[in-house]
């Protein structure tokens, strides 16, 4: 296991300066709706989807399934398609929403990010 430099020093672990985090990414504004809406709008379709693909594949013979070219169904990347298409349906004045939340989120993590790394690293420096 790592030791982060704010386990190491003490001091820094109280002032809860983490100095090890890398700057907050970026979130495009699909990768947003799909961590904000997956589990309202798009979760229920997905699973139902999921499960008749997996039994599709399970019910089909070897030879159907050369014919069909079907392949194991993949949960995640089944629901990176549905989600698009869900996306796709959107009108535009709500994507364009979304897309302004990923930026004020963005924003607002990279504020944080950076007031951790103004803050105090040692004794002397909270001292100063």
């Amino acid at each position: 296991m790592k030791s982060s430099p704010a386990a190491v020093n003490s001091f820094a672990e109280v002032l809860g300066a983490n100095t090890s985090k890398s700057p907050p990414q970026r979130t495009s504004p699909f990768h947003y709706y799909i961590k904000v809406y997956y589990p309202s709008r798009v979760k229920e379709e997905h699973e139902r989807r999921y499960i008749v693909a997996k039994k599709k594949y399970k019910d089909a013979t070897e030879d159907e399934r050369k014919s069909q070219d079907m392949e194991v169904p993949v949960c995640v990347a089944m629901m990176t398609s549905i989600c698009v298409k869900f996306w796709r349906l959107e009108s535009e004045e709500f994507r364009d929403g979304i897309a302004q939340e990923a930026e004020e989120v963005y924003q607002k993590d990279l504020e944080q990010w950076e007031a951790l790394q103004r803050a105090p690293k040692t004794p002397q420096q909270f001292h100063q």
